[in-house]
């Protein structure tokens, strides 16, 4: 009776085999709709961009989370050569600031990140944009409909090419979500200790105060510090793998393996 062979053995014997029918029909353009489904386009060696793009970072204040949706209080922004601070009414107003700062021609293409926006400020944003029809909200989402950024598209002409911005979360583009300590006080101690987070308020008692001048410090200095730390956890991951942070740091670990792939290697999608 002839032995079995060790499972490892198996595993990569039937890894070839798919590798090869895949690279067949891929090859011979005779895609079946069977095929289709449990073969897509294969991860081959490849230069991805590295272009950085500009990133603005941005903190909403809102009053304390309870049932229902919290009301934005206050907004800050902070990037290079720019900065701002308002105090907020509404969902419709919040709208109206965004667009009116932030969703500009000299912006076009910028990346406005909030720490654990994902959960929480990029909700924010999309109802509030929701009141303007000329402004197209696409999410990115996982399999699972975890969000994992959002889109914003301005509509245009159809001989125009259409500006677009992204709101992403600080803690997606980092891996910060795996750490033991997901705080942006731990990671502004780790990457931009020079502005750490202000002594402020126990917003577990009181409420954020929009006229409140320490108030508002603390709430800039949060934006302040959490654009520069992702500007050298960026130019970290930049200086090593020869590309920017992504949407997600899954994103970002793509783009590093397809860069440093051997050539002539082809991985496709296991089945």
């Amino acid at each position: 009776m002839r032995a079995k062979r060790p499972r490892s053995q198996r595993v990569e014997s039937f890894a070839r085999s798919y590798a090869r029918m895949c690279e067949l029909v891929y090859a011979s353009g005779r895609e079946t709709k069977k095929y289709r489904m449990r073969s897509k386009r294969p991860l081959k060696r490849r230069q991805v961009r590295s272009r950085l793009k500009p990133m603005i970072a941005y903190d909403l204040e809102t009053t304390r989370i309870a049932e229902g949706t919290p009301e934005p209080l206050y907004i800050t922004w902070y990037g290079e050569n720019c900065q701002g601070a308002l105090k907020v009414d509404s969902l419709k107003h919040l709208g109206e600031i965004i667009i009116a700062r932030l969703l500009v021609p000299e912006f076009k293409g910028t990346r406005f990140v909030a720490w654990n926006g994902n959960n929480f400020d990029v909700y924010l944003v999309a109802a509030a944009l929701l009141n303007f029809p000329d402004y197209v909200l696409r999410p990115y989402l996982t399999r699972s409909k975890n969000l994992r950024g959002l889109r914003v598209t301005k509509t245009c002409a159809p001989d125009e090419k259409p500006p677009s911005w992204e709101f992403l979360d600080g803690m997606a583009m980092t891996g910060a979500g795996a750490w033991p300590n997901k705080s942006l006080k731990f990671f502004l101690e780790r990457f931009a200790p020079d502005y750490a987070k202000l002594p402020g308020p126990d917003f577990e008692r009181e409420e954020f105060d929009a006229d409140n001048p320490d108030h508002q410090a603390y709430a800039l200095r949060d934006s302040e510090g959490l654009y520069r730390g992702m500007q050298r956890a960026n130019g970290i991951v930049m200086d090593t793998f020869g590309v920017p942070l992504n949407p997600t740091i899954g994103n970002t670990g793509i783009r590093i393996f397809i860069r440093n792939m051997p050539e002539g290697i082809t991985v496709w999608e296991p089945p």
